[in-house]
């Protein structure tokens, strides 16, 4: 109803939009995943834009490429050719694993987006930025917890001692399972389920479904151990002693959280306020695979948000400008009841209690803006909230931004609400009260249960240490103190311990509890800590995805794809995929030869110019003449000035120019040819469009900055300059 609601208000704002009621449109009404996909299309928030009709095809067009199983070859094949990421030493036969090299288009791609991670939150946030050594003290990690829980469990080959991750093992033998037709509706409903909780089981419950579904080793067949832990963290000693241990770091959080009060002084010790780093991470993975998307060495975009005490209502001032962003959850709930993704505003999701906190809240909808900004379909993204189960050992709430891609639904960002957990436990370890220090309003009375200390038998026995006795038993609530007393024998001691020392406590120390009423102006919290995640490359291996497309559509096309895709080449110097070559054929037998034959594929990836590795190619169509050459340098070093990255292309015809710069996403290609010597224009051409426009040479740099900023649209940019007519 209430969605029904919305898409009828939407028709009295926008009337256009009600073309969208065609015949084929009233269809969707039948099918509830189309009935969603039409909610989407028609409605609007003060922070979303309207879904054209065109938008609508095409992502409907790239929703079928998802499901094509050839579809992760093709982007891979490119991927190879124009050096977007390669394996780690690759020309040497024995490669490892889940290491992975960019090359400089994956570098720029990378690079980009991070750019945009930085203005997205550092900058419109008002974040300070840190970074913090990756060699990580074994004391830090142990302190938070990772040297005894971050860990993945294994399982291990009986006979060639081969490991693999037991979860994934788990979800592989299900997935062998539910090929069978013949499989009954009650098991494939038990097995989907329990595919879905397969990472948040126990090790023995690991162990009792993989013996029950007689799970055997993936490469060899042969039986297989008994599952057990196995800590993911590279462990490397410091010094020439190889006494101080430490570790790579899994993640990038702990280096702001031991920097805390240092940051807190910066920020003149006000909250709240968040703290962003970038750097690179390492775990060492049991059985990396899926390329980008598990890997050893990775690089990571976290944001560690502290909160104001937990006792006033949480609350951010910019979620108002979020509220209305139209999101899909998987909350704990549907997963349990196993029912189908809720779409729903950030706004309405934190009202119904869905999210734990606005903070949270809000940089949810914030992420999920970043992500459609530099080119995710929205339609492959959803949020879905950790298990109870699953949740990690420091969250009390979490959710993961999930994109859909031919490897299925994975993890892109976590969003966690880590509570008080890590600065609580580096203040108790270190002896460094991390925390905040806030003044009331007005003067406040508080009550204190004070213990009554013989100071005369106190210092007499402890010295100079009598002060940091006190300290501790000054931070005794009345329950800890009666039972403190309580424990002390008569004859004998108990030992009390704080963080740097251990006090043997005798009768007649402590001979009582007294109850203190002071006037207090101040009191002291510790922050809790909203924490968005981001997996820079399996983020960018899911744009390769969402970003690919093929320029032909034809049948003849999709066929030949689905036929010939484990032998595509390349067919040239341009991005031509070819079917495998055939045995040559006469002139009048190639006339009547099947189409499929002749296709040629003209591939492209349609990235956003915000994070396309490059802004603008160059073409000069007569490259033997001083003149035009002096013009195209000028022109390239305006652009660099104004930070515009460029490219020159000049070899090869002009079709399979444009073919070279599509493949590779080049946003603009911007032509001099004969005319540009007689009246100094040039023309420019938009990459998805293929559609172009002649500009003075001395305007198109400007014009070319706002372009790859999205402050000018390609319509807003026709609407000035008419379109070239063939």
């Amino acid at each position: 109803t209430q969605a029904a609601i919305r898409i009828f208000r939407t028709f009295a704002s926008f009337p256009t939009q009600l073309s969208l009621l065609s015949h084929s449109r009233l269809n969707l009404f039948t099918k509830t995943s189309s009935w969603r996909r039409f909610i989407r299309s028609t409605t609007t928030s003060t922070t979303t834009r309207m879904t054209t009709n065109s938008e609508v095809d095409d992502r409907s067009r790239k929703a079928q490429l998802v499901t094509n199983p050839q579809l992760r070859h093709q982007v891979e094949v490119v991927a190879s050719r124009c050096f977007i990421y390669a394996q780690t030493a690759s020309i040497h036969s024995s490669r490892v694993a889940g290491l992975f090299d960019y090359g400089p288009m994956g570098c720029k791609l990378k690079n980009n987006i991070l750019q945009h991670w930085r203005n997205h939150f550092i900058l419109e946030e008002d974040m300070f930025e840190v970074e913090c050594t990756v060699l990580t003290p074994e004391i830090v990690l142990r302190t938070s917890g990772h040297v005894e829980k971050f860990e993945d469990t294994m399982i291990h080959d009986v006979e060639t001692l081969k490991c693999y991750r037991a979860d994934h093992l788990l979800e592989e033998t299900i997935d062998k399972l539910l090929t069978n037709p013949k499989l009954s509706e009650a098991k494939r409903s038990n097995l989907k389920s329990l595919r879905a909780k397969a990472d948040s089981l126990s090790i023995d419950e690991l162990h009792e479904n993989l013996q029950t579904l007689q799970a055997k080793f993936p490469e060899t067949g042969n039986a297989i151990s008994k599952p057990y832990p196995f800590n993911l963290m590279f462990s490397t000693q410091i010094g020439p002693t190889g006494k101080t241990r430490a570790f790579l770091r899994p993640e990038t959080a702990q280096g702001i959280f031991v920097n805390f009060q240092k940051l807190l002084e910066e920020n003149r010790g006000q909250l709240p306020f968040a703290a962003a780093q970038i750097g690179l991470a390492f775990r060492n993975e049991i059985s990396p695979r899926s390329g980008l998307l598990r890997v050893r060495e990775f690089q990571m975009a976290e944001i560690e948000h502290f909160c104001v005490d937990e006792k006033d209502e949480d609350y951010h001032p910019k979620f108002e400008s979020v509220q209305n962003v139209q999101m899909c959850f998987r909350s704990q709930k549907v997963q349990e009841m196993n029912a189908e993704t809720v779409e729903m505003t950030v706004g309405e999701a934190l009202q119904q209690k869905m999210i734990s906190k606005q903070t949270l809240a809000y940089y949810m909808a914030r992420t999920q803006l970043f992500l459609t900004d530099i080119g995710i379909d929205p339609f492959r993204l959803r949020f879905r909230q950790h298990l109870k189960s699953e949740m990690a050992h420091y969250a009390k709430d979490c959710w993961d931004a999930e994109i859909f891609t031919s490897y299925g639904w994975i993890e892109c960002v976590g969003l966690a609400d880590r509570a008080c957990y890590d600065l609580e436990r580096h203040s108790e370890v270190s002896g460094t009260p991390l925390v905040v220090h806030a003044k009331y309003p007005e003067p406040k009375i508080v009550e204190q249960f004070k213990p009554i200390v013989n100071f005369g038998l106190v210092g007499k026995t402890f010295g100079k240490r009598s002060k940091a006795l006190k300290e501790k038993l000054d931070s005794l609530n009345k329950q800890e103190l009666e039972a403190l007393i309580a424990s002390i024998p008569e004859e004998g001691s108990v030992d009390l311990v704080t963080c740097d020392d251990r006090f043997s406590l005798v009768k007649g120390m402590i001979t009582g509890i007294k109850l203190e009423q002071k006037k207090v102006h101040e009191y002291t919290f510790t922050p809790s800590v909203v924490e968005p995640s981001f997996g820079i490359g399996r983020i960018l291996y899911a744009l390769l995805e969402h970003s690919f497309w093929v320029r032909d559509e034809s049948p003849a096309v999709a066929a030949a794809i689905a036929e010939n895709s484990s032998e595509v080449t390349n067919a040239s110097a341009a991005n031509d995929i070819k079917p495998a070559k055939k045995s040559k054929k006469s002139k009048k037998a190639k006339k009547t030869a099947n189409p499929k034959s002749d296709v040629v594929i003209r591939t492209v990836f349609k990235f956003s110019p915000l994070v396309a590795p490059t802004t603008c190619a160059i073409i000069a169509l007569i490259t033997k003449d001083p003149k035009m050459t002096d013009l195209t340098l000028k022109f390239r070093r305006k652009l660099t000035k104004l930070r515009i990255s460029s490219s020159l292309d000049s070899s090869g015809a002009i079709g399979r120019r444009y073919a070279r710069i599509d493949e590779r996403g080049t946003s603009f290609s911007v032509t001099f040819d004969k005319r540009t010597l007689e009246d100094q224009t040039i023309t420019i051409r938009e990459r998805d469009t293929m559609e172009q426009v002649r500009i003075p040479i001395d305007e198109m740099p400007n014009i070319l900055q706002r372009l790859s900023v999205l402050d000018l649209s390609w319509d807003d940019l026709k609407q000035t300059y008419p379109l070239i007519r063939n």
